[in-house]
């Protein structure tokens, strides 16, 4: 009976409750009940496949019948014996992989995962990235691309859209691997490269910046770089100042001693930014002096300027030891730099989020940089502020900082780290004492602030994700205050759980986790 049914269902509608299903993690079932709905869903339950290449022989392979329906392949595994017996080790046209993916007509997308010795090899990298149907590259690991090889050095690579690799953001010294850098410079020479690319993803220690600042990116929209911040990065506006449909520019560095913050524009630039429709900017350790702040776009809908690794990383004993091994620095802004930085900016009335994360060093600067905000981003709907104590000052401003953002009218959510003395550590226990605390500061705020207001968060830091501990909002008919829930109710917006990830917890013998004693 459930056969006959579906099979009654018109085609255009049974494949969007085929999608719909997959979505629900439940078209293995819905695949069983029919042989004619099987292979309607076969496209969607073969869209994404993976490969182990430890076992890489046609045995061990995707059955040939469904090579046509996979779009995005996932290779996973040592890349051990992956050469069919009896094939020439020195010729690579033999091998079975170079013979199987140009039998799938719509593979789009290679997602190479993380794994030991041996990685991806020199010639599998190239088969891949030259195959003509392929649009998105994906690497979470490093590569082996030998200089020793000129041949490859000019060999023809798909038009790609999408180029990503995504490194482990604590990984230890030496951070820049030579064979990444030589494969991002062949990539980002080509023209071909340069005039498809739309996403561009990368750890920061192997940015091409001469390739990058030379070429022409005509539909490059999304530019990330994460990871330590290099010795001789040029201005940030020539490398990227040729990308006029940029939206997402996400620039997440670390502070060290031997490098000096990124600048976007050397003194006396008169502007116009270069990217007329940037929506989203993410800075981390801004420099107040840039004159990029002079001239944000009208576009901008969000902004953070923020600390990268967060600064609450660097405050406790068993984390400490993590980031001077890489020779980190804090580098937090002050609030007395923060409200250099926002005086020079414009009133930006498209910008619905922010995102602010600072120490506080003087006590007027930072009552005057709040009190900027609702002038400068008079329609904000989400507000994360992330306020450091100075050292040996325990008292947190909560009215003033509620009087300062009472004019945000379109304020729903404000996230809040307010630093408050006695904070729990990650591995203990949220107490009743500090509970109180997050309560009455959450109904001090809700009284001072817009009606507008449905939720204020507070972080917890937890052993390995930092979470977003909501505190929602509920009014009288004529927008009073009334009470505060940890509950949401149908309606209320959406709420962010968590903040980023913690980094990795070495235990040592003996080891006490506590809070630096000058907090």
């Amino acid at each position: 009976m459930a056969s006959c049914f579906f099979e009654r269902l018109n085609h255009d509608v049974l494949l969007l409750l085929i999608e719909a299903v997959r979505r629900e993690e439940g078209l293995d079932n819905l695949s069983c009940t029919c042989k004619n709905i099987r292979s309607l869903c076969f496209p969607a339950l073969f869209r994404y496949c993976g490969v182990n290449t430890g076992f890489f022989t046609s045995d061990h392979f995707i059955p040939r019948h469904v090579w046509s329906y996979v779009q995005h392949l996932t290779f996973g595994g040592t890349w051990a014996d992956i050469i069919p017996k009896g094939a020439p080790t020195d010729d690579p046209s033999l091998l079975y992989l170079a013979d199987v993916l140009p039998h799938m007509p719509n593979l789009r997308s290679v997602l190479i995962l993380p794994e030991t010795f041996p990685s991806l090899p020199e010639f599998a990298l190239v088969m891949l990235l030259s195959l003509p149907i392929l649009r998105e590259f994906s690497l979470q690991d490093h590569v082996n691309y030998g200089a020793e090889n000129a041949g490859h050095s000019t060999f023809p690579v798909a038009p790609l859209k999408v180029l990503r690799q995504v490194l482990p953001h604590y990984r230890e010294h030496p951070r820049r691997c030579p064979d990444d850098v030589r494969l991002l410079v062949c990539l980002t020479s080509q023209r071909s490269i340069q005039e498809s690319l739309e996403v561009l993803e990368l750890p920061s220690e192997a940015i091409p910046s001469v390739q990058l600042a030379a070429g022409e990116w005509p539909r490059l929209r999304t530019v990330k770089f994460t990871g330590e911040r290099v010795s001789r990065t040029p201005l940030l506006g020539r490398m990227l100042g040729r990308m006029p449909a940029l939206e997402e520019l996400e620039l997440k560095v670390s502070s060290t001693p031997w490098a000096r913050r990124a600048t976007f524009f050397p003194p006396g630039w008169g502007g116009p930014a270069p990217w007329p429709q940037l929506r989203n900017l993410t800075i981390s350790h801004p420099r107040h002096s840039d004159p990029l702040y002079s001239h944000l776009p009208t576009s901008l809908q969000r902004l953070s300027l923020r600390c990268w690794p967060r600064r609450y990383m660097f405050l406790l004993s068993h984390e400490i030891p993590v980031m001077c091994g890489l020779g980190w620095l804090p580098g937090v802004p002050k609030s007395s730099g923060m409200r250099k930085l926002l005086s020079q900016c414009a009133v930006l009335p498209k910008v619905e989020e922010l995102e602010l994360e600072y120490e506080e060093d003087d006590a007027e600067c930072d009552k005057d940089m709040l009190n900027s905000i609702p002038h400068i981003f008079p329609n904000l709907v989400t507000l994360t502020v992330l306020r450091y104590r100075r050292p040996g000052n325990a008292v947190v401003p909560v009215e003033v900082i509620g009087k300062a953002l009472a004019p945000l009218g379109h304020l729903q959510n404000l996230y809040l780290h307010l630093d408050f003395k006695g904070t729990p550590l990650p591995y203990s226990r949220m107490t009743e004492e500090y509970i109180a605390i997050e309560q009455e500061t959450a109904r001090i705020l809700a009284q001072e602030l817009s009606s507008s207001v449905k939720a204020i968060c507070f972080l917890r830091r937890r052993t390995r994700y930092n979470i977003w501990s909501p505190y929602l909002v509920s009014r009288t008919g004529d927008g009073n205050f009334f009470a505060l829930s940890c509950h949401a109710h149908p309606g209320d917006p959406p709420i962010r759980t968590s903040d980023e990830s913690n980094p990795p917890y070495i235990p040592r013998f003996g080891m006490i986790i506590s809070e630096r004693r000058d907090r």
